[in-house]
């Protein structure tokens, strides 16, 4: 079982508007309990989480995870609305975010290590357009994708925005081109075959190619970032003594992995969310 993490002295005043519910996991999280607190629309749980971010002050030890940009702002203008305290930065913040800072932290501390940036979306798809562009000139080996998918359909965006979800799967579940391979023949699937070659093709001409060497997607950003916190000694974060997940419902495994990195001896994790009201399915969230 965890240890608790050190308990805060937290300030009275924003737990005294919350109901006895409330208050009871406020001061659970506070004394260093990891919790789960599940409710529907209107129970309180943001607001619950607000006020053990109020309750903490100026205290820099405590982290707010939002599944999106939009509801990190929210968050973060409504703790800046409550005026108790001034903090040196917003305290929430996307998964995708935390993750880019702690492989940056790791960057500017090697001489040789390039910075990392988030791959847009748009410069992912010209990847694939002209990979897959490459599969239909003449000299190239005939493509091994099965009759189901010619090459009128993998021309499509549509296409490639399927091949790209499949692929942010993959890094989430930790499925590489081999074990793709593996899951066709379980699963009997040809297309998978073929995507596992074209998976294997694209990491290896993104890795080789100087402008996207460093270049990540969202789940390659969260995947790096979890490796980087289990292998390093001091770990990044390491000081983090209080991880608040506003809307958990929506993280998505490798928002789990990065929680479980972040989590151990003298870090607490506390989610808010309801399962009924999960939204995020579509970029790989798992009520």
């Amino acid at each position: 079982m965890q240890q608790p993490a050190p308990s805060a002295v937290p300030d009275p005043a924003p737990l005294a508007a919350l109901d006895p519910q409330q208050r009871a996991v406020a001061h659970a999280v506070l004394g260093g309990r990891d919790a789960l607190v599940i409710g529907g629309p209107g129970t309180g749980k943001t607001r619950t989480a607000a006020a053990i971010v109020q309750a903490l002050g100026a205290d820099d030890r405590v982290l707010v995870l939002c599944a999106s940009r939009q509801r990190a702002a929210e968050f973060n203008a409504g703790l800046a609305a409550a005026g108790r305290t001034v903090r040196s930065g917003p305290v929430a913040r996307t998964p995708a975010a935390l993750a880019f800072a702690v492989l940056t932290e790791r960057a500017l501390r090697d001489p040789e290590a390039r910075l990392p940036r988030l791959l847009s979306g748009s410069e992912e798809d010209r990847i694939f357009a002209e990979l897959l562009a490459g599969e239909r000139t003449p000299e190239a080996p005939s493509a091994p994708w099965p009759a189901t998918i010619p090459a009128e359909t993998r021309a499509l965006r549509g296409f490639r925005t399927e091949l790209r979800d499949l692929f942010m799967r993959c890094t989430e579940y930790d499925v590489g081109p081999e074990r793709l391979h593996q899951l066709a023949d379980l699963t009997g699937r040809a297309e998978w075959h073929a995507a596992a070659d074209f998976f294997r093709t694209y990491t290896t001409v993104k890795a080789a190619t100087f402008r996207y060497g460093q270049a990540f997607d969202s789940s390659e950003l969260l995947a790096r970032a979890a490796e980087q916190l289990r292998a390093e000694t001091p770990a990044p974060l390491a000081s983090v003594r209080w991880v608040i997940v506003d809307d958990a419902q929506d993280a998505t495994p490798a928002t789990a992995q990065l929680l479980a990195a972040l989590s151990g001896p003298g870090c607490a994790v506390a989610g808010f969310g309801d399962p009924a009201t999960a939204v995020h399915g579509f970029r790989g969230g798992v009520p």
